[in-house]
């Protein structure tokens, strides 16, 4: 992979020193999932260094990683959730392809998932930087409908070409970050339920961030909502009664409870007592 290209990129600049120390004070603070960015931070380097550029974006929680360093700096990595994969979006074959020859060292088609490829990642200049084997998990999403051939399909999500066009850029440390816009995300996490019929606890902590991103952003709590489709409205009530978990320590950025208020009260607005009372 390309870690050491960034090591490289780094001394020119003459920020070596500190973010060495940056990513060895990562590892020491999240001992389990901190290689796992330095993976994420390798492979957006290299990507935004290449003709795939804008062809190739982060989703899933370092999506969602990425739109809070936006708002809060990259010390907020040494204190999120972690995840043991990324998640990457390719937007066509030739992305997928040049992801696959620059970073893969395995790669196993999803059986449950048409879309979806699982791939291992390793990298030595990582391994030096941990000071142990280290093996990144990727899942790597790519069309491969035939009768729509932008089309990427997400668990029950889609992604099309306007979603590539409209991902943000985020730099740490001079290095850019693609991610997938915070609406979007937000309506995948919403998507994804267990058999309680609500999110997966890490994906209710990605919710109650990146609310709290939007409300930080000076986005209204009706900009939002306007975002979700009816299902996705009913969801994120259901979170705020039935696992109010903004007060978790992995959410770091905690939406306002006037924030969540007004969330409710437009869902109040349109919706009889009967629903409401839940």
């Amino acid at each position: 992979m390309g870690f050491e290209n960034l090591l490289y990129r780094q001394m020119e600049q003459g920020t070596f020193e500190q973010f060495e120390e940056y990513c060895r004070n990562l590892v020491k603070a999240d001992p389990r999932y901190g290689d796992v960015f330095l993976y994420a931070m390798a492979l957006a380097d290299e990507v935004s260094h290449s003709y795939f550029k804008d062809q190739v974006m982060l989703i899933g929680g370092f999506g969602v990683l990425g739109h809070m360093i936006d708002v809060e700096g990259p010390e907020v990595v040494k204190y999120w959730r972690g995840s043991h994969d990324l998640d990457i979006a390719c937007q066509n074959h030739q992305a997928l392809a040049y992801v696959l020859n620059q970073f893969a060292r395995e790669e196993h088609q999803s059986l449950s998932l048409p879309d979806k490829k699982t791939v291992k990642l390793v990298d030595s200049s990582i391994e030096e930087i941990v000071g142990r084997s280290s093996i990144c998990d990727a899942d790597i999403y790519y069309p491969t409908d035939k009768r729509n051939k932008e089309k990427i399909r997400v668990g029950n999500k889609q992604l099309q070409a306007k979603d590539f066009e409209g991902a943000l850029e985020v730099d740490v440390y001079n290095t850019t970050f693609k991610i997938h816009d915070e609406y979007g995300l937000l309506s995948m996490k919403l998507g994804v339920v267990t058999s309680e019929n609500l999110p997966r606890p890490k994906d209710i902590i990605d919710i109650f961030n990146l609310l709290g991103v939007c409300e930080r952003r000076k986005q209204s709590a009706a900009e939002v909502y306007s975002t979700l489709s009816d299902e996705e409205r009913m969801k994120l009530m259901e979170i705020f009664h039935y696992s109010p978990q903004s007060n978790n320590r992995y959410v770091l950025l905690a939406p306002s409870p006037g924030f969540i208020n007004e969330l409710e009260d437009l869902f109040k607005s349109e919706k009889s007592p009967s629903v409401v009372n839940m």
